[in-house]
């Protein structure tokens, strides 16, 4: 018993049509699929491109804000303060000014205000500790007195938790 397809005879203009509309439908879709992951890349790197200028402009904000905080704690009856307390350290005066350094932290969330001399010690802190503080950007008081303006230092993980950290240094 022959078979039914050996009898059946394609032509081969049939077969090469097959062939090429093959060949066409996947080019076509090969095609199709590297122009839409194009399409998507770009678009996926202009969102990324718009997230990060947000993000540059808050975080530019954000120094605005924190120049204003420091800014305005540079106020001369509390530099006068400050500076009787740190040639004359009296209860009085550690009282009043730990009392304006309370306010100041607790106005602008800070976690912590520090109180330096010309020598870069610790003549004061809100939390009492004796810690370790680098001055921003390896300024010493000196400098800080011969050009007086706010220094940032940048920003670093805490050493503390998992916390990420900045000092703010105003010359008073």
């Amino acid at each position: 018993m022959k078979r039914r397809f050996e009898s059946l005879k394609i032509p081969h203009y049939l077969i090469a049509l097959l062939i090429f509309l093959s060949l066409a439908i996947l080019l076509s879709g090969f095609s199709i699929y590297h122009m839409a992951a194009k399409h998507e890349k770009i678009e996926k790197q202009s969102e990324l491109s718009a997230i990060a200028d947000l993000k540059v402009q808050q975080i530019e904000n954000w120094r605005k804000e924190r120049m204003g905080d420091a800014a305005s704690i540079q106020n001369p009856i509390i530099s006068r303060s400050i500076h009787e307390f740190l040639e004359n350290p009296s209860a009085e005066h550690r009282q009043d000014i730990l009392a304006w350094m309370i306010s100041i932290r607790d106005a602008y969330h800070y976690e912590n205000v520090i109180l330096f001399d010309r020598q870069n010690k610790i003549r004061l802190s809100i939390d009492g500790k004796s810690i370790h503080v680098k001055t921003p950007y390896d300024v010493s008081a000196a400098q800080m007195i011969s050009a007086p303006k706010i220094y940032f230092s940048g920003l670093h993980q805490s050493d503390t938790g998992p916390y990420i950290e900045q000092e703010i240094s105003v010359p008073i």
